[in-house]
């Protein structure tokens, strides 16, 4: 067996330190981004009950405005099955057909990376 070198050994842990502050920025940024989401959904809602959706607020830097988006659902499985089977006017043995056939011939593509895992903690210590 090949002598593990103190630069991989260095590596390692430097990679763990790395880790764990990326799950503490994590941890952190998931906090921040509900609370802004609940201030976002706040604000919404006094602009809708006052009547002030046209109205932006000026900031130092910038304006806040009422916006609304509009997204489309994702292309899945379910979808496309379900679109196929308005295509082939209610044949949805033909749906089920075509989307297999979709599926299964999908790209697979590999990709090697270094992966991490934590020993779970007991929730009660005794």
């Amino acid at each position: 067996m090949n002598q593990i070198s103190e630069e991989f050994v260095h590596d390692i842990k430097q990679y763990v330190i790395l880790d764990d502050q990326l799950r503490e920025t994590q941890t952190i940024s998931r906090e921040i981004r509900k609370k802004k989401t609940q201030l976002s959904l706040s604000i919404l809602n006094y602009m809708d009950n006052n009547g002030i959706q046209n109205k932006d607020i000026n900031l130092s830097d910038g304006k806040l405005k009422y916006f609304t988006s509009k997204t489309q659902s994702t292309v899945n499985k379910k979808f496309i099955e379900n679109s196929l089977a308005l295509y082939y006017k209610g044949n949805y043995q033909k749906a089920k057909e075509v989307t297999e056939f979709i599926f299964s011939n999908r790209e697979v593509t590999e990709k090697t990376v270094l992966k991490r895992t934590r020993k779970k903690q007991n929730s009660m210590n005794i």
